[in-house]
């Protein structure tokens, strides 16, 4: 059995703290240090279901990583959202001997001009040969509030219902444009093991191309990335995070994004 299969089993009894070592972001969020909370439409189906509730078309969005520049250690995922706020997703991470899947879904409301709420539910599935399956259950709550145009706010609770006690995760963000081309984001969250911080940024020089940079405050990570639109409905994507003593960890991705 390879040695990080052995590290999936023994780092933690729990699907929760295990998923720890292999996040799933979409490949923006990525190229943004993991922020995504003030995120919107199929860029939110992974990072704050409030944000499903701006989605005016239908959209999908598939991408993968490889953590640490690993063959063995990819993680695919897709996902679509529709018009009426819902949204499917799909993760999924498989190696000789050892497999994770996770399904959820979600639902983002809009209440007024400023505030919209969301709600999700994930099920996940882990395999380990000669260990067994486990299975587990996750639901979240999400919100948005638009303080001024160029600034909004946003808050995430995130909790697994876990056999043995496990605290919520609870995020919160912010974004603030300082320009029609610039974005800045900044997020906290609150876990079980502890507090975490990151931040991102993304220029747009041109309204088909996206410059993206992040920090992961917690593992000192860093992140770039870039988007391209073409056709007037596509963008490719593509990431890199880089830890100093495990490597990089890339990342591309396709959106179908349909413009008005």
């Amino acid at each position: 059995m390879p040695w990080y299969v052995l590290l999936l089993v023994f780092a933690g009894s729990s699907l929760y703290s295990q998923r720890t070592l292999f996040p799933n972001f979409d490949t923006r969020s990525r190229s943004l240090g993991g922020a995504g909370l003030t995120s919107v439409g199929v860029d939110a189906l992974w990072t704050n279901p409030a944000g499903l509730s701006n989605t005016e078309r239908t959209a999908a969005a598939a991408s993968a990583e490889q953590r640490f520049g690993i063959n063995d250690l990819t993680i695919a995922s897709v996902g679509i959202v529709l018009p009426q706020g819902f949204g499917a997703r799909l993760a999924s991470f498989t190696l000789p001997g050892y497999a994770e899947q996770r399904t959820g879904i979600g639902y983002g409301r809009r209440l007024t001009e400023r505030w919209s709420i969301g709600t999700e539910l994930d099920f996940y599935n882990q395999t380990t040969h000669g260990y067994g399956s486990k299975r587990q259950l996750a639901a979240g709550l999400g919100m948005h509030y638009q303080a001024i145009a160029d600034l909004t706010l946003a808050v995430r609770l995130y909790h697994p219902f876990a056999r043995k006690g496990h605290s919520p995760r609870i995020s919160l963000g912010t974004a603030y444009r300082l320009s029609g081309q610039l974005l800045l984001l900044l997020e906290w969250e609150r876990f079980r093991q502890g507090n975490a911080w990151r931040a991102g940024i993304e220029y747009q020089p041109d309204p088909s191309i996206s410059l993206r940079a992040g920090v992961i405050g917690a593992t000192g990570e860093l992140s770039l990335g870039i988007g391209y639109r073409v056709l007037r409905r596509f963008e490719l994507n593509a990431a890199a995070v880089a830890h100093a003593r495990l490597g990089v960890s890339p990342s591309v991705g396709i959106v179908l994004r349909p413009e008005p």
